[in-house]
């Protein structure tokens, strides 16, 4: 059953260093602001040590003249490129010290919903790396965050959210759910652990005793899902748990579901699943896994 993108974002924010690798990031970003009736705010933040941040030694006519900012040269080659489109797209390009502290404060001015990054990074225009960025912002931002790893074909049409049945997940949920209600997919991933007292005896017992853990996660799950979310969302949830830890299973549903979103919390209710943002934040930097979406609550 297809549902419409409920409470949707009005605005959102790219985070963009302009270089080839952050296309996807843009084209993940107009997708979604065509999708949503939504506006794109393009940031670029300019380092100390760009070239672009130095004075202007190109433009052209009286000395009297006010020679153009750099901030003025960038705005101006982004609007060159931008491709035809029906979204109201804002550029927004200033210098900053900290990627990440200027795009939570540029999403709040321009009352963003949703900042997009990726993790590529532009030599010509920062030498501060895009994946730093990634981990302050699921560290730090009350706005929730897309990083994007793969090129757009479409709408996302399988997510996966990491849940560890604590509220934050519930929340991150609810908002996958109003966004992403036309998915065909949407599964909640829950790995769970048996302790070794559990598996002592022979391999009937443990054997039985893994049979029982496995039962028991999944009805937990199944439980947390309808007493946790709306009844308008709850359904739709596939519920999944697997002997495994979240970090481990949300990169394995990523590869046997084709899973092209994955949803997570930046704060659980145990210091194993907090531990997921700083690992899946350092994943993003080192391999390509899938688009990740981090909510906090």
């Amino acid at each position: 059953m297809s549902m419409q993108p409920l409470d949707t974002p009005k605005a959102i924010l790219l985070a963009t260093d302009l270089s080839a690798r952050s296309d996807r990031a843009f084209d993940r970003a107009l997708q979604l602001a065509e999708h949503w009736q939504a506006k794109l705010v393009l940031l670029v933040v300019l380092s100390a040590e760009s070239s672009f941040s130095k004075p202007n030694h190109f433009s052209q006519g009286d000395d009297d003249d006010e020679e153009a900012t750099a901030e003025e040269l960038v705005a101006d080659r982004v609007r060159a490129e931008l491709p035809e489109t029906d979204v109201k797209i804002e550029v927004h390009v200033e210098a900053s010290a900290h990627i990440g502290q200027t795009a939570l404060r540029v999403a709040e001015e321009y009352g963003c919903g949703l900042i997009i990054t990726g993790i590529a990074r532009s030599d010509a225009l920062q030498r501060v790396s895009l994946g730093s960025t990634v981990v302050w912002l699921s560290r730090h931002s009350t706005i929730p965050t897309l990083v994007v790893q793969r090129r757009p074909r479409g709408h996302y049409r399988h997510v996966g959210l990491a849940t560890d049945l604590s509220e934050p997940a519930a929340k991150a949920a609810v908002v996958a759910a109003k966004w992403f209600g036309d998915a065909h997919t949407r599964v909640l991933l829950h790995g769970y652990d048996v302790s070794l007292s559990e598996l002592t005896g022979d391999e009937q017992a443990r054997e039985a005793a893994l049979a029982d853990a496995q039962q028991q996660a999944r009805q937990e799950l199944t439980q947390w899902r309808d007493e946790s979310l709306p009844k308008l969302f709850a359904p739709h949830w596939q519920p999944r748990a697997e002997l495994s830890n979240p970090v481990r299973l949300l990169r394995q549903a990523s590869i046997d579901t084709e899973l092209d979103l994955a949803v997570i919390a930046s704060h659980g209710r145990n210091r194993l699943m907090d531990a997921l943002i700083g690992s899946v934040a350092k994943r993003l930097l080192e391999t390509s896994i899938t688009d990740t979406l981090i909510v906090r609550a």
